[in-house]
């Protein structure tokens, strides 16, 4: 009998487009195939995460952190746990944690920027969501967030050109509407 091999990959792709169910299925056969898969267990966090699921989703990340006290994944997720809770201060902190563990980590560069943007500061936002974009120039979410604090700055071609790249992908619905929104409402501001 073959073994399943976890995938991340696959994964990913199914939590960027809200396939959580699915990604569930293939993370529970993971831990069923290993329980002890600290990179499924990660990703067990993560996705208890996106779905609202905190005291599951803590408890992973923890028996992760435990193990590898450097996984930036687990300490991003934290990081997301924080910021949806409103513990702000703790949420940047995993951030920072996550970063100091894989200073080239744009998933957390784009998270501690839209924690910046939630307290109001524009500036420190953008910087993070440029990086984020330097590190992953396609990110649909980076490039989302991004997006949101170029129009309020009114850095309106910046804007036009995220949201051009946002197009240039496959996107969730919702994510569509609203690029395909603003573009209309930056031309008719031309």
């Amino acid at each position: 009998m073959e073994r399943y091999a976890f995938d991340p990959e696959k994964v990913d792709s199914l939590f960027a487009f809200r396939d959580f169910s699915q990604a569930e299925d293939l993370i529970l056969e993971a831990l069923y195939e290993n329980p002890d898969d600290l990179q499924a267990i990660t990703y067990a966090g993560i996705l208890y995460t996106e779905t609202g699921r905190f005291e599951e989703a803590r408890k992973a990340l923890e028996y992760v952190l435990a193990r590898d006290p450097r996984n930036p994944d687990a300490w991003e997720a934290q990081g997301v746990i924080h910021f949806r809770r409103g513990q702000i201060y703790e949420a940047k902190n995993a951030f920072i944690a996550a970063l100091k563990s894989f200073p080239r980590m744009a998933s957390a560069f784009r998270n501690l920027g839209v924690l910046y943007r939630h307290v109001g500061d524009q500036k420190k936002s953008i910087t993070c969501l440029q990086l984020a974009r330097g590190y992953n120039p396609t990110d649909y979410l980076t490039l989302y967030a991004l997006s949101f604090g170029l129009i309020e700055e009114q850095r309106n071609a910046e804007a036009r050109e995220v949201l051009t790249l946002m197009m240039d992908q496959p996107l969730p619905p919702d994510i569509l509407e609203y690029a395909q929104t603003q573009l209309a409402k930056l031309e008719e501001s031309r």
